[in-house]
């Protein structure tokens, strides 16, 4: 039982690592066009998450300009990219949700890297710039786990911001509430002597009134 556990385990590094392997793949930009770029499944994160993470490394970290581009894809067009060479590059990506089609059951990235014109490099005609291209997918794979943590820690700490907030906020309602009960208390008070004075003058007046009738009684007696 044990060795099947390995088995198993060994299977499933297999299968991922496998997974994540760049490969150079015929592209579809549109119904009638096919190009030559590079493709590689990300097992660690869901299609938004790697949208998000690509876009935000190519115009934050990187400082481009993106644009929408037929097909579904986010273009970067006539811009340096170091990480690939000292060229101007027109690079193309987008992500696909897994499908019978993509043979994965993982969201797959596919990226196109052009000289212009969409010639796009390859191993056969560009290797030196290809295997930069993969290097950077590559990196990106292991990127990707760590956006998606910081992304959750980012969500817990707002969460948490929120909790505090709210913690707060129901810390001072309780203060506040406490001192009216205070007040409540003071005032609750204040009418209980007011009670305990109004019932001395009632019993004060209620013995005059008896002593004054049975004044009045005596004196008809006397009549």
């Amino acid at each position: 039982m044990k060795k099947l556990f390995v088995l198993a385990a060994v299977l499933f590094a297999a299968f991922t690592m496998q997974a994540q392997n760049v490969q150079e793949t015929s592209v579809k930009m549109s119904k009638k066009v096919n190009v030559q770029g590079y493709s590689v499944s990300i097992t660690t994160a869901d299609v938004a998450t790697i949208e998000s993470a690509l876009k935000e490394k190519f115009e934050k970290d990187y400082k481009m300009k993106g644009s929408k581009a037929d097909g579904g894809f986010r273009a970067y067009l006539a811009q340096p990219f170091a990480d690939f060479g000292m060229s101007n590059y027109d690079i193309y990506w987008k992500v696909e949700e897994p499908s019978k089609k993509s043979n994965t059951n993982y969201p797959t990235i596919f990226m196109i890297v052009s000289s212009g014109n969409m010639n796009a490099i390859t191993s056969q005609n560009n290797p030196e710039t290809a295997a930069k291209v993969k290097i950077f997918l590559t990196d990106f794979v292991r990127y990707i786990k760590e956006y998606t943590l910081n992304q959750q820690l980012n969500t817990l700490n707002g969460q948490l911001e929120k909790l505090n907030s709210e913690k707060s906020s129901l810390l001072d309602k309780q203060t506040k509430t406490e001192k009216d009960i205070e007040k409540l208390q003071s005032e609750i008070e204040k009418n209980q002597k007011d009670v305990e004075t109004y019932k001395k003058q009632i019993s004060d007046k209620d013995a005059s009134i008896k002593e004054l009738e049975e004044q009045i009684n005596a004196v008809k007696r006397q009549l």
